[in-house]
C-alpha cells in the first residue's frame, strides 16, 4: 500500500514554489517579522547592557558569581543578535539546498 502512496505522489509531480507576493498579506508579513526581529535586537541589546552592568558591579564587589552571570549575559546577548543577523542568510542557504534534492 505505501508503495502504491508513492508511485501516485511521483505521479502527481508535486512543485512548491515559495513566493510572498502571489497571496494577500505577503508584504505586509514581511514587515511584521521585520518588526520583530528588530525588537529582539532591541532586546538583545537591553540584555547586553545589563549583563554589562552586574558585570562591572560584580568586579567591583569582588563577587565571582555576579561576574560570571554578567559575562554570560552579555555573550549570550551578542549571540543572539548574531543569530538575528544570520537568520536570513540561513533560511536562504538551506532552502536552497533543499531544492537541490530531486526525485
Amino acid at each position: 500500500m505505501a508503495l502504491a502512496t508513492v508511485v501516485r505522489l511521483q505521479l502527481l509531480g508535486v512543485n512548491i514554489n515559495p513566493n510572498l507576493n502571489s497571496g494577500p498579506g505577503g508584504p505586509t508579513l514581511e514587515k511584521l517579522v521585520d518588526w520583530g526581529a528588530g525588537l529582539v535586537l532591541l532586546a538583545c541589546a537591553a540584555g547586553a547592557l545589563l549583563g554589562i552592568g552586574q558585570w562591572a558591579l560584580g568586579s567591583h564587589s569582588t563577587r565571582a558569581s555576579q561576574v560570571d552571570s554578567g559575562k554570560t549575559k552579555v555573550f549570550v546577548s551578542l549571540g543572539c543578535a548574531f543569530l538575528i543577523g544570520a537568520l536570513p542568510a540561513l533560511i536562504n542557504f538551506f532552502e536552497g539546498l533543499g531544492s537541490t534534492v530531486h526525485k
